[in-house]
């Protein structure tokens, strides 16, 4: 941050960073000791706990998400108050800190740490949180799960201030933290309200709703009617070819991939054109495994299941394609661009036509027959620019939303670290306004 103003001109420098000389600097095992008590048969009274970014909260059990093991005796009880750590894969899990608000047990892979009468909890989580957004922690590691032991945990030197100090920088926090997060939440529900307005215009222009005259039932029960002079095709009348792509088994070349052409993969369809892809397969490969299929420029792609089913891309360059996608090749009148847009709109309407249990497929027979309301080829190309222009308006002002929640997403971790470190007096800071102008500045940098 900018702004410094620590009446301490001594500074000592420590694993985390600085801190002001008049600080003390002692070990966690003297702010925070380790609790691990198994809940065993209290688990039927205790509710189900979770660390997430959001902190410490209530999981949900009714909604039938994510596994639950069989029994919840041997997990171990957090009291309101408590610190939950989880220290190990620290890399890559979004917090490894939350300060518990509530009663009730969590696994027992967790660390659990109550606070001493030398320390405020809410200071402790602060401060480890400036930690984990830099994972801090990392010169502490052992072992390929990146874990820090406990021991060598509550061996590190934090600095401590006296409790009206830790009470204070933690009232500050609470209260800069939530105006941050408030103003987060108001980007991250545009970002959600622009993806709402776009889909129900693309809904209207791809379904004739302000087309004058005579409707007819769609094949499709989601659409509901499309104007009487529109026709439903079939997805095979609207293409040439439709195909997939294939995977050779191992070890069937040689040389299976290497400088040749470009393989895609589910992975890089991203609703974006595709101009490089990770892997190419060999000349060779194409010429003695005849399942291997150039696809040309243009071509529309369609996930065909996997976590990524139903999502689209097109070819920037001729490719082949692995088994997961199928090609929409060679358009006859119809533009591909009010295809694609189509298919984009419904897509949420078209995975549920996938079939399969554990791993929903879309097979090529269902995308052929599949029925598309198509007005005039004038008509679509129409529709299809108009969708375009308003996809690249709508990427616009998304990227620059998102832009400036990551931008008050970093304000928020240094005004975290600023704090628990000293760099800042949190008792003037709110008084001469300078969050106000940090805020404002960062929304001035958005919007020009």
């Amino acid at each position: 941050m900018k702004e410094r103003e620590l009446n301490e001109p001594d500074r000592r420098k420590v694993w985390f960073g600085e801190s002001p000389g008049s600080w003390p600097v002692v070990r966690n095992k003297h702010v925070m000791r380790l609790v691990s008590e198994t809940v065993g048969s209290r688990s039927s009274d205790l509710t189900l706990l979770s660390l997430t970014n959001r902190g410490v909260i209530a999981r949900d059990m009714e909604s039938g998400k994510g596994k639950f093991p069989a029994s919840f005796d041997t997990y171990q009880l957090v009291r309101d108050g408590d610190l939950v750590f989880c220290l190990f894969d620290i890399d890559e899990t979004p917090r490894t800190v939350g300060l518990s608000p509530l009663t009730g047990m969590i696994t027992g892979a967790y660390s659990v740490f109550r606070p001493t009468p030398r320390a405020i909890g809410s200071f402790l989580s602060y401060f480890y949180h400036s930690i984990d957004d830099r994972k801090g922690l990392r010169p502490f590691y052992t072992g390929l799960r990146k874990v820090v032991r406990n021991d060598t945990f509550l061996s590190l030197p934090i600095p401590l201030p006296d409790l009206p100090t830790q009470k204070a920088i933690a009232a500050f926090l609470d209260r800069e933290t939530a105006r941050i997060d408030q103003l987060i939440e108001k980007k991250q529900r545009l970002m959600e309200l622009l993806g709402e307005r776009f889909k129900s215009a693309a809904t209207a222009a791809l379904t004739g709703a302000t087309v004058d005259g005579d409707r007819q039932p769609s094949a499709n029960p989601w659409i509901g009617t499309i104007p009487s002079t529109w026709r439903e095709r079939r997805l095979s009348w609207c293409f040439r070819r439709i195909g997939s792509g294939t995977t050779p088994a191992t070890g069937s070349f040689d040389r299976m991939y290497g400088e040749g052409t470009p393989w895609v993969t589910t992975s890089e369809l991203r609703e974006a054109p595709i101009a490089q892809t990770k892997q190419s397969v060999t000349h060779e490969a194409l010429e003695n495994y005849t399942a291997l299929k150039v696809f040309p420029t243009g071509t529309l792609l369609i996930a065909m299941y996997g976590a990524t089913i139903g999502r689209l891309g097109w070819l920037a360059m001729p490719a082949t394609l692995n088994q997961a996608c199928c090609a929409l090749a060679e358009p006859e009148s119809t533009s591909t661009r009010f295809i694609y847009h189509w298919l984009r709109t419904f897509r949420n309407d078209l995975v549920s036509l996938a079939s399969g249990g554990g791993q929903p497929n879309l097979n090529q027979e269902k995308l052929r027959s599949l029925r598309i309301g198509i007005p005039s080829e004038q008509e679509a190309e129409r529709i299809a620019q108009l969708l375009d222009n308003r996809e690249v308006s709508q990427a616009r002002l998304s990227e620059r939303t998102k832009a400036s929640i990551d931008r008050l997403k970093e304000y928020r971790s240094a005004l975290i670290t600023a704090a628990v470190t000293g760099q800042i007096d949190v008792e003037t800071w709110s008084r001469r306004g300078a969050g106000d102008r940090r805020l404002d500045r960062i929304e001035e940098e958005m919007a020009g």
